[in-house]
């Protein structure tokens, strides 16, 4: 289904391949299992605004940390991916500013680029290619509003087979999701002469962390912006702030016991019904809802990982205080 963005969009397009029928349903779904999947996080006007904010607040380090690391490496990013035809394929758009950053190093290499923002919430897309096209006015741009999960079948039923794809995963996305199934999907919708740039937060080496180092990172998420970002979705369901706290975690990560994440739940402080799509969902007292992880990498993980799931890491790049990283790659 395609619709017209509003008019100082004009001449995009957007692809919506999930309708709001089966988005509630999904939703629906993670109410009732007690864990919100990552994609609701975004989902709407108020979730979108609600992560934007977020990554304005002062003790969220990781966005910042990424920008800067973008202007540094951006520049030999693109000597390796440029092409004189290129196919830029932006997983999560956010607020549009890491994309601007690439585009501009992109242009010094690539005489011809074609833009795909990809994300589940037309609210961040309407944001993400607001600050884009404040920067460049005639980039040829197709928006899909969707997951990843059919990224592949998104990639093989356009033209992108026929010039260079260039995939970013930026702003520690891939800390949100379960890891060998993102980039199993990752894989698939890549080809040989395809890259992408992968970036996340890191760690210091294990034996120059301190418990302190951990305890900074859970205050980067104990802030009042972290969860009012992470609430956003309940508010869908009619959950008050009220009805519970919310409990900032550092965990191992169930499904991937080498790593951490930050876990963010809602926990009820008293007896709460969630009212969603003509459905009642009760909770009890001391009931929780994962609401929010972020992977939290070792260096030396992180290569694992990328290398134990087919991709070749080209190029690693980290800042001087190792705490992020980008990551360009091929698959094998």
């Amino acid at each position: 289904m395609k619709k017209q963005l509003p008019k100082f969009l004009a001449n995009v397009y957007v692809n919506i391949r999930e309708s709001n029928d089966q988005l509630q349903r999904e939703f629906l779904d993670c109410l009732k299992n007690r864990e919100i999947v990552s994609k609701f996080s975004y989902w709407g006007e108020e979730p979108t605004q609600s992560w934007l904010k977020f990554c304005l607040a002062s003790e969220y380090k990781t966005y910042p940390q990424g920008v800067s690391l973008l202007k540094q490496a951006g520049a030999d990013v693109a000597k390796h991916v440029g092409g004189p035809k290129l196919n830029y394929i932006s997983l999560g758009i956010g607020n549009g500013e890491k994309d601007g950053i690439i585009l501009r190093h992109l242009y010094r290499y690539s005489r011809k680029i074609s833009y795909y923002p990809i994300d589940i919430s037309t609210d961040m897309i309407k944001a993400g290619l607001n600050y884009v096209f404040s920067h460049f006015h005639n980039i040829p741009t197709t928006a899909f509003v969707t997951d990843f999960k059919i990224l592949d079948e998104i990639v093989r039923s356009q033209t992108f087979r026929k010039d260079r794809n260039f995939f970013s995963l930026l702003g520690n996305t891939m800390g949100n999701f379960n890891q060998v199934y993102l980039l199993n999907i990752l894989r698939k919708s890549l080809d040989h002469n395809d890259f992408i740039l992968i970036g996340v937060s890191i760690r210091k080496e294990r034996s120059r962390e301190t418990k302190e180092d951990i305890r900074k990172i859970i205050r980067s998420y104990s802030n009042r912006a972290s969860k009012d970002f992470a609430y956003s979705p309940l508010k869908k369901a009619g959950i008050r702030k009220s009805d519970g706290a919310i409990d900032v975690e550092f965990n191992r990560d169930p499904h991937y016991p080498r790593l951490n994440r930050v876990d963010l739940y809602f926990r009820f402080r008293r007896n709460a019904t969630a009212h969603y799509a003509g459905q009642d969902i009760v909770y009890k007292r001391g009931e929780r809802i994962l609401l929010y992880f972020s992977e939290k990498y070792y260096p030396d993980d992180l290569k694992f990982l990328l290398n134990d799931n087919g991709f070749r890491i080209i190029k690693f790049y980290q800042n001087g205080s190792q705490s992020y990283a980008k990551v360009l790659c091929r698959i094998k």
